[in-house]
């Protein structure tokens, strides 16, 4: 509604609820990937690998909060949930340099 009030262009309004989150979740799938492949990419340690699985986690609890017919949960889920994964991935990464220079 919010998008629709104000303009904006947003996957919502052109795809509908139920696409958008379909498109939200293929997003996070790949988001999934490109962090388990920077474990390959960047020759990382299992310090970082241990945060994947709890990326992860995060990602799929995102998408538990939110559905079609109960939106009422998406700040949650969008601005508290990524900010939690953001904060793993920091941890990781210093995890990973820290192991290093032990």
């Amino acid at each position: 509604g919010f998008d629709r009030k104000y303009g904006l262009f947003s996957i919502p309004v052109r795809f509908g609820i139920q696409k958008a989150l379909g498109i939200a979740k293929g997003c996070h799938v790949f988001s999934f990937g490109a962090f388990l492949a920077i474990y390959f990419a960047f020759d990382m340690n299992g310090a970082y690998l241990m945060t994947v699985p709890v990326i992860g986690a995060l990602l799929f609890i995102e998408h538990r909060l939110v559905s079609p017919e109960d939106l009422s949960r998406v700040h949650v889920a969008f601005f508290h949930v990524n900010s939690v994964v953001s904060l793993v991935v920091f941890a990781g990464i210093l995890a990973d340099e820290l192991v290093r220079r032990w």
